[in-house]
């Protein structure tokens, strides 16, 4: 049975079995080698591997197509990066593809090059970003592309036809409505890589129509668009926008061959799996040049330069939650200046790495340029541990094939020096009031900036009503009473100045925020707001340096016109307690005052309002009715609840509680505190009889209502859940008036954008309101920090944004210095900031101001999840969170630095977690 002629016995009446042929490969004749990125996520395999391409293949394996390849002795998909003539692995030791999976080529150069670009910006792997990048492929979506690139089926292939007397038109009222417009329509059209910040005008839809007219004069220039949104709701607002200047959506044709075409595609993680990969086939061969999307579009495939933007880039869903979890923001602009693009980063409240990045606008120190950040000569930094300190090591060979090495897109400026951020003492202690007691600093805030008034300047707010509305009687005891324990009173000198307000003739002196000081002692003044007389400085006290990075850098700020604004931004008044007490209103501390029930009152009778709340769900926490304390539990001491109308009962013991007293004051009832949508709805019920209601929000039966009549109605809305408000010639109208309610919890949220975030929503909810001209309201109900107030009124975003910065400098925080949090088991964390020099090398200390403070926050226990099995027990018993803070000229090596250690920490298969995240939203 060993000769060679032998077979294997079989039984009788079945075929004899058939001998297995050894397959035969020949290497193709031209570069014969492929350099393949494949789909494992491990941080230690972030690198190319050679595969051998056989002869047949040699024609359809191209670099960018994906493949099919053995790996570890099981099959994993992979894209092919480059073709090289050798190998620097033996040739006996290299296997050849099992098969090319796609016929054309998915990962385009430019793509390749910018996927490794943010994975070294982010700290990630190709490998990493591709899996978020290249949608699932389905192949039957490849059949169709094949004949769509075929024949009749090639439709528009990227070319447009715009309106152009809308165009015309749009770009009137941007010249009309913004400052720096033919800066930002050159770039547009062409001449390099440039970065805007836009801030929004209000008003429903005026947002949308204006990104619109940006993509547009983009498309017709013959480039590319890209359009980051927060969430689909946005991004049909859009699309909306997009078809009023001609342009078409990517769809199914009527004709009978049944192609798809179209001028501007969808791209988000929300789309069926064959709409994704067909929108991302379609950008990638170049049958649409525009695509609009949430998250997922900022990788969109686009080829050249184009505009590159993002809406709201401060929103939690533009933050990828995937390792390397990059941000969106961040991306689009590398991307941008990868393309030689434009970058737009358009919101309504202006975020902190924005001011940042136009903070140098005025003109800054040193060798700052206006369209390149700082410049600096020195050669770059070798590190022996790291390497050069410029750039990370390139993948495989992609890059050469792409083009070239990488210039100074990847580069980011290492060696660039930024001074000193902030002046001022005892920093470590500011930063544990900002992160560590939020509430605390709510306090202080309200001390601060409300105890008294500056003698020597005067300031005012518009928050006063007329003087009839004083005289109101009492409202009645159903509304739930929401008085802010910790608010704080108004204290005027008597000889401070005061100004009247211009449209009542009243006067409310408020406190200015303080003003810093530069680094020589100087003090720094404040600039007047959008109405010439305000306190609040619209640059910050200290004015950081810009350094590019990888994915920020200096920008130039388009900001509407003053007089626009006036003409167009609804009536913003802030019913405080201490405005309340000016009025005599008899309701102070009611949830919903007399005062703003008889202007919404008013308001119904001509159309409907709004009511935006912070949040929604169905429990319900309770507060002590005298002194406003939180009401716990007399058994454990956690926080009671009361849930649809039940017995308030403890959240974390479950027991019911009957006789409760307060044992602060001895009270004996207990008030709901931040009630949801349906417990506002019972009590607004009980003030406004036989008014149709409207609840949209994504915990309500009926979700998130899209749109809602021009008639009396009381919508409750959420934030990002408002309803647009459709007039009789089916365009977007607005709500007659719009009250934000309990403004207090702005005060404890504990993130570090808090503010911002807060901003946000109220000035989203406030610009579906009508124009003041056309008796447009928006009340702000409740307390909450004098700045967030002012820049809501003044429609001025930029006097939130600079104390921020402000904040930021003087507490070594994001965007002034850069930050990652490093999380897991405590052993591989310590490990790992000791191996970086965070810990008790060279990046042990930072230098903030005149100090210098310890560059690691921590690390602090993680909370383990609510449900654990045994299993997961012992993995997530002590995990812990770390901070570490370097200058931003140092951010492309601490990503360098972080990406090794994990690398080595998973390939030695140390045990534990261990994790990484540059730039995070939040640090809790």
């Amino acid at each position: 049975m060993s000769e060679p002629q032998a077979e294997q016995l079989a039984l009788a009446g079945l075929a004899p079995r058939k001998r297995r042929k050894r397959a035969t490969h020949a290497p193709a004749a031209h570069d014969p080698v492929a350099q393949v990125v494949l789909d494992v996520q491990a941080a230690h395999l972030g690198q190319t591997f050679d595969y051998l391409i056989d002869a047949k293949y040699d024609e359809t394996a191209l670099p960018g197509v994906m493949v099919r390849v053995r790996f570890g002795g099981r099959l994993v998909n992979g894209i092919i990066w480059a073709r090289v003539a050798e190998s620097h692995t033996a040739a006996s030791s290299l296997r050849y593809l099992e098969r090319v999976v796609t016929p054309e080529v998915l990962v385009s150069a430019s793509m390749r090059r910018d996927i490794t670009l943010v994975a070294q910006a982010y700290g990630g792997t190709p490998a990493n970003i591709l899996r978020l990048a290249v949608p699932p492929r389905v192949a039957r979506i490849d059949k169709e592309q094949r004949l769509a690139m075929s024949g009749s089926w090639q439709g528009s292939r990227g070319r447009v036809s715009l309106d152009e007397r809308a165009l015309d038109e749009a770009e009137s009222h941007m010249l009309a409505s913004y400052d720096n417009v033919p800066a930002l329509r050159d770039a547009l059209q062409g001449g390099g890589f440039a970065s805007f910040v836009v801030d929004a005008l209000p008003g429903a839809g005026v947002w949308a129509r204006d990104l619109a007219w940006m993509a547009c004069r983009s498309l017709d220039a013959g480039r590319t668009a890209v359009l980051v949104l927060p969430t689909m709701r946005e991004v049909r607002d859009v699309a909306r926008a997009l078809t009023s200047f001609g342009l078409r959506p990517f769809r199914k044709t009527a004709a009978t061959h049944g192609g798809f075409d179209g001028d501007f595609a969808l791209l988000a993680a929300a789309m069926a799996p064959a709409e994704r990969y067909r929108s991302y086939l379609a950008a990638a061969s170049g049958q649409v040049r525009c695509v609009i999307g949430t998250r997922a579009a900022m990788y969109a495939p686009v080829e050249g330069p184009g505009l590159f933007a993002i809406v709201d880039d401060v929103a939690y869903q533009n933050a990828d939650g995937m390792m390397p979890y990059a941000a969106a923001r961040g991306v689009l602009r590398l991307r941008s200046k990868a393309h030689g693009g434009a970058f737009v980063a358009f919101a309504n409240a202006r975020s902190a790495i924005s001011e940042w990045e136009v903070s140098a606008h005025a003109g800054t120190a040193g060798g700052s340029d206006r369209r390149g950040g700082f410049q600096d000569d020195s050669a770059p930094v070798a590190d022996a541990k790291y390497g050069a300190s410029d750039t990370m090591p390139p993948i495989g060979g992609g890059v050469h094939e792409a083009g070239g090495p990488i210039d100074d897109v990847a580069r980011s400026a290492e060696n660039a020096t930024v001074p000193a951020a902030g002046a001022g003492k005892n920093v470590a202690s500011s930063f544990v009031n900002t992160i560590g007691n939020v509430a605390a600093m709510a306090a202080d805030i309200g001390k601060n900036a409300m105890s008294s008034v500056d003698d020597g300047a005067t300031h005012k707010i518009a928050v006063a009503g007329s003087g009839a509305d004083a005289g109101v009687d009492s409202v009645s005891g159903a509304v739930g009473s929401m008085a802010d324990a910790h608010s704080q009173p108004v204290f005027v000198s008597a000889d401070a100045r005061q100004e009247p307000i211009l449209e009542t003739g009243e006067t409310y002196p408020l406190k200015p925020c303080a003003t810093g000081s530069s680094a020589n002692g100087d003090a720094v003044g404040t600039q007047a707001g959008a109405d010439g007389a305000s306190g609040f400085p619209i640059e910050p006290a200290y004015r950081p340096e810009v350094c590019e990075t990888p994915v920020s850098g200096f920008s130039t700020p388009v900001h509407p016109l003053p007089a626009v604004v006036g003409e167009r931004a609804p009536w913003v008044r802030w019913l405080n307690r201490d405005e309340l007490a000016r009025l005599a209103d008899p309701s102070i501390g009611a949830r919903v005052p007399h005062i703003a029930v008889r202007i919404l009152s008013q308001a119904l009778e001509h159309g409907p309002i709004l009511f935006s709340i912070p949040r929604d769900g169905i429990a319900e926490v309770l507060s002590c009715a005298r002194c406003h304390r939180q009401a716990r539990c007399p058994r454990c001491t956690g926080p009671l609840q009361q849930v649809r109308g039940e017995k308030a009962r403890c959240r974390w013991c479950g027991a019911p509680v009957t006789h409760w007293r307060c044992p602060q004051c001895g009270g004996t009832r207990m008030r709901v505190v931040r009630v949801g949508a349906a417990g506002t709805a019972g009590q607004l019920q009980r003030l406004f009889h036989n008014i149709p209601m409207v609840l949209s929000s994504p915990s309500q039966p009926n979700g998130i209502v899209e749109v809602v009549p021009s008639r009396p109605m009381i919508v409750i809305a959420t934030p990002g859940a408002e309803p647009r408000v459709k007039g009789e010639d089916g365009t977007f109208a607005g709500y007659r008036s719009v009250a934000i309610l309990d403004a207090w919890t702005s005060l404890y949220a504990p993130g570090v954008d808090a503010r911002i975030d807060a901003l946000t929503a109220w000035m989203r909810a406030a610009s579906l309101c009508m124009r003041r001209s056309e008796g447009g309201q928006v009340l702000l109900l409740g307390e909450t920090d004098p700045v967030i107030a002012r820049s809501l009124v003044d429609w001025d975003s930029r006097i939130l944004a600079a104390r921020e910065l402000d904040e930021r400098a003087e507490t070594g925080l994001s965007p002034v210095y850069a930050v990652a949090c490093v999380w897991g088991r405590r052993d591989a964390v310590m490990a790992t900031l000791h191996a970086i020099g965070a810990a008790d090398d060279d990046w042990s200390t930072v230098g903030v101001g005149d100090d210098e403070l310890p560059a690691v926050l921590g690390p602090v226990p993680i909370a383990q999840p609510r449900t654990v099995d045994a299993r997961e027990l012992e993995a997530t018993r002590d995990r812990v969170k770390a901070v570490v803070r370097v200058p931003q000229a140092r951010r492309a090596e601490l990503a360098r630095r972080l990406h090794v250690e994990v690398a080595r920490h998973v390939a030695t298969r140390t045990p534990g977690e261990l994790r990484f995240q540059l730039d995070p939203k939040d640090l809790t």
